[in-house]
């Protein structure tokens, strides 16, 4: 009898053992929590894998009545999915709207009722992506052109000259004009006003060019003290190599004290001068200095007596 308990025991612990298929299967319920399109994916995936402890449990409910925590981290995470879907639908819902909107707006325009089109973009405007506002600014910038507006006044004017290429404007003096929005009339009026301001391109790009060269500049002098600092410790300044060719020829290499070390960059060396106490033959502790140049192209390291 006690053998048969023993037997039975044992086949309720196999059966509430996790197999790694219906390990994998918590993980995917878990990762499906994460997001409503994770869950429509994952969800199903994740009860097929956890069907067989999902059926125990229930049935370990109605056959017992008992709430173990197996049973009360399924109903929390039946909970928490409905909680979920709850939340995240009405979002995913307002995205489906918005592009809907959008394609509709984009397809207005296309086919010429351009302010109906632009109304229904600027409904959605705070929630458009990068190249979806850019398509916006780009239409309401050729009606604001036709219009007879002042454009240099324009912001996004001039943001969209910065941004065509010297290929790009090569291609409008052709005689072709640039895709910038869904309507072909609309694109040869802005490919027309960007070609009318070339001279203004032209200034803009040299500014690009030198601001650019600035940056490159900046980049580089911050790389190479990066490289400098390299060469020096953090702590008190010195330059661990020229340390130990100091140490290597002190009578009492255990006496030194670094006391101060300076650098200039001079372009092809770091020009280095070091300051330090040790004790000479004589066992007295004396001030001394020595200089050394440090070239960072190969690491040599030229000390000066």
């Amino acid at each position: 009898m006690a053998e048969n308990e023993t037997d039975s025991n044992q086949q309720v612990d196999d059966k509430s053992k996790l197999t790694l298929i219906e390990l994998v299967g918590c993980i995917l319920l878990i990762v499906a929590l994460k997001d409503l399109p994770l869950f429509i994916l994952l969800f199903p995936i994740g009860v097929i894998l956890l069907r067989k402890k999902i059926l125990l449990l229930f049935k370990s409910i109605k056959k017992t009545g008992e709430y173990t925590l197996g049973k009360m981290l399924l109903f929390g995470y039946i909970i928490s999915a409905c909680i979920m879907i709850s939340i995240k639908t009405p979002e995913l819902l307002s995205i489906r709207e918005k592009n809907l909107t959008y394609e509709e707006g984009k397809k207005l325009i296309e086919i010429g009722n351009i302010d109906e089109g632009l109304t229904k973009l600027e409904s959605i405007k705070d929630r458009l992506k990068d190249e979806e506002l850019l398509l916006y600014e780009n239409t309401l910038l050729a009606i604001k052109i036709r219009a007879k507006e002042n454009i240099r006044e324009i912001k996004h004017f001039n943001d969209l000259l910065k941004s065509i290429t010297e290929e790009q404007f090569l291609s409008i003096e052709e005689g072709n004009f640039l895709n910038l929005t869904p309507n072909n009339d609309l694109n040869k009026l802005l490919s027309q006003t960007l070609k009318n301001n070339k001279k203004i391109w032209t200034q803009m790009k040299l500014e690009q060019l030198k601001l650019e060269e600035m940056k490159l500049i900046v980049a580089e002098k911050k790389e190479r003290q990066k490289k400098i600092d390299s060469h020096f410790s953090y702590f008190n300044g010195s330059n661990k190599r020229l340390v130990e060719y100091v140490k290597d020829r002190l009578h009492d290499p255990s006496s030194f004290e670094h006391v101060k070390t300076v650098y200039s960059d001079k372009g092809k060396y770091i020009d280095i001068t070091m300051a330090y106490r040790a004790k000479n033959v004589f066992g007295g502790l004396v001030l001394n200095s020595i200089k050394a140049h440090l070239y960072l192209e190969n690491n040599h390291l030229e000390v000066f007596q």
